[in-house]
Parts: C-alpha cells; structure tokens; sequence
C-alpha cells in the first residue's frame, strides 16, 4: 500500500459511524461499541454495566441476559445477530423464568 492509498484509507474510516459497521463477529462488536461511545469503558459507564462485565460478555465469556439485551438495544442488533455473536444462548429472546 502506498502513502496515498493509506492516507484514502484513514481518511474513510474516520468518516464511517457506528451505524455503518457490520457487526458479525464479537471483534466488530467492540469497534461498533467504541466507535459510538468513545471507549468500552465509557460504553459500560453509558449502558450501566461493570466495566468487567461487559468486558466479560463482549468477548464471549459471559452470556448474561440483561447485559446483552442491553447491548442489543444499544446498538440495534437483530435477533439472529444476536444468536451468532452468543451461541450458547440456543435461542433469542429468551424466555424470562420469573413467575407472574
């Protein structure tokens, strides 16, 4: 790559938003995330998640309901994105199991 093509390249990337990011993989989650908040932590303070734990859950460590439901409605992810991102989840939405 030359000086110019690099320079074309950082120059798009800065004008891209978080909306334009194809999340299909936890990699792509965390650049979505730090792109509209600025920082994961700033996304934790902002989606009222430990820092630890959103940590925990965008690296596949943790499959906490109410934390992904969070960051599904944060950054307007589909069902099925959802399911690729969490496989062990089996199913999404899932189910509350309190009892009405």
């Amino acid at each position: 790559m030359n000086q110019t093509s690099i320079q074309n390249f950082v120059q798009e990337a800065r004008k891209m938003t978080w909306r334009d990011i194809r999340v299909t993989d936890r990699d792509k989650l965390k650049i979505a995330l730090k792109k509209k908040h600025g920082s994961l932590s700033k996304a934790a303070e902002s989606l009222d998640i430990q820092f630890i734990r959103l940590s925990s859950v965008v690296n596949g460590r943790d499959c906490t309901i109410d934390k992904i439901t969070k960051i599904q409605s944060d950054l307007g992810l589909s069902d099925e994105q959802v399911l690729s991102l969490w496989p062990l989840l089996k199913t999404w939405p899932r189910k509350s199991r309190v009892a009405c």
